[in-house]
């Protein structure tokens, strides 16, 4: 009398292509989760090039002290209502696995930026101009100017 029905074998076989396939789909689901955390952060430092020329305009047409209103975002370093803004991108950049923002600012000019995700040795900086570039994360915002 033969019965019908699956062997042990073939389970297990089938098992093992399932893992296979699934380890395979979480490889490529990470590959675009970092690449989603780097669009992000990009678009993190573009809106804080955004809210330094705010500040610009609510400091008298200077971007002096921007540095610090990015570094500790209160009532006192950020004008008019920019310490609400800056710290929520504070807080994207955070949960897009980045340590920025870096920034250094002068009466002109200034420059902003924030390490990636997928790359820790490289950083999206954008300046006060609109120029922006990927950098070496040691040179992140070391001057006002990203770009020619």
């Amino acid at each position: 009398m033969k019965t019908k029905g699956f062997t042990l074998v073939e389970l297990i076989i089938v098992i093992a292509i399932v893992g296979i396939i699934a380890a395979i789909v979480m490889i490529a689901f990470n590959t675009s989760r970092a690449k989603a955390y780097d669009a992000r952060i990009k678009m993190v430092v573009h809106q804080l090039r955004t809210l330094g020329e705010v500040y610009y305009y609510n400091n008298e047409y200077s971007f002096s002290g921007y540095d610090t209103c990015l570094g500790t975002p209160n009532e006192a370093n950020c004008p008019g209502k920019l310490a609400e803004a800056v710290s929520t991108l504070k807080g994207e950049l955070t949960r897009s696995n980045s340590s920025g923002p870096n920034v250094t600012a002068t009466s002109s000019s200034f420059c902003v930026g924030a390490p990636l995700a997928t790359d820790s040795t490289q950083a999206f900086c954008k300046d006060a101009e609109g120029h922006s570039e990927l950098t070496e994360t040691a040179t992140v915002c070391t001057s006002t100017l990203c770009a020619p």
